[in-house]
């Protein structure tokens, strides 16, 4: 990724589907992203911001040759904490995940 994010964790759900219930299913991976600064201004501010991380990008095959990505506002997720003094992170967030996503 770019913009300060990094994947830190990949979960391949066709695979675990096939390994844990034999069913075959479309290519479909989660994708956990972090933007390091981000995490730690958020952390510092709320720790339970922890259950709301990493950001998660989740990429599926359309069956078509081409891969639908979509993620959810880091604004919204944080906003379930109810702690106004991480609107501005949210916010920062947004912008960035705006960025990469507009650069794919």
């Amino acid at each position: 990724m770019q913009n300060g994010f990094g994947v830190i964790t990949e979960i391949n759900i066709k695979e675990k589907l096939e390994e844990k219930l034999g069913v075959d299913f479309i290519h479909y991976k989660i994708l956990g992203s972090c933007h390091p600064p981000s995490a730690f201004e958020s952390l510092k501010i709320e720790l339970d911001v922890g259950m709301l991380l990493p950001c998660n990008f989740v990429l599926w095959d359309n069956g078509d040759g081409s891969t639908h990505i979509a993620t959810l506002k880091a604004s919204n997720l944080l906003s379930v904490l109810e702690n106004r003094n991480l609107d501005s992170v949210g916010l920062k967030v947004d912008k960035l995940i705006t960025s990469v996503m507009n650069s794919i």
